[in-house]
């Protein structure tokens, strides 16, 4: 029996081991300021093209420059959905979040990757959510 649920305890918690592969790893962004559209197709594009085998996930919430609400983005490698408008935001909040999981880039490429859309932002508003591998 696997214990799927993981409400059945058969062995001490230190003895759990994570069943992330050490390879992978995570980067996330905030940026508070709506990001150009060439910037963001760009970045999506490089980060593709340079790794796109090794892209396990990106997605994110994005406010592009000149569109008032913002989109839902998501892909896999090389396959994306388009993106998803979200056409009842409510709020002020204008902030793009970023998630990327990839195999064997480590967190400092993860990242450089992400510098690319905060060099486009403006002075300091943009804020790194977490960076770091799965263990």
């Amino acid at each position: 029996m696997q214990n799927l649920s993981g409400l059945l305890i058969t062995i001490k918690p230190d003895a759990i081991h994570s069943p992330h592969d050490a390879r992978i790893g995570s980067a996330s962004i905030v940026l508070h300021d709506p990001i150009p559209a060439p910037a963001f197709d760009l970045w999506l594009d490089t980060l593709i093209a340079l790794r796109g085998p090794d892209i396990l996930r990106v997605k994110g919430i994005v406010h592009l420059e000149g569109i008032d609400t913002p989109f839902v983005f998501h892909g896999v490698q090389h396959l994306f959905d388009p993106p998803v408008p979200i056409r009842d935001w409510s709020g002020d909040d204008r902030c793009s979040r970023i998630v990327v999981i990839a195999r064997d880039m480590t967190r400092p490429e993860l990242s450089y990757s992400l510098d690319m859309l905060r060099a486009q932002q403006t002075g300091t508003t943009s804020t790194p959510l977490s960076s770091g591998a799965h263990q």
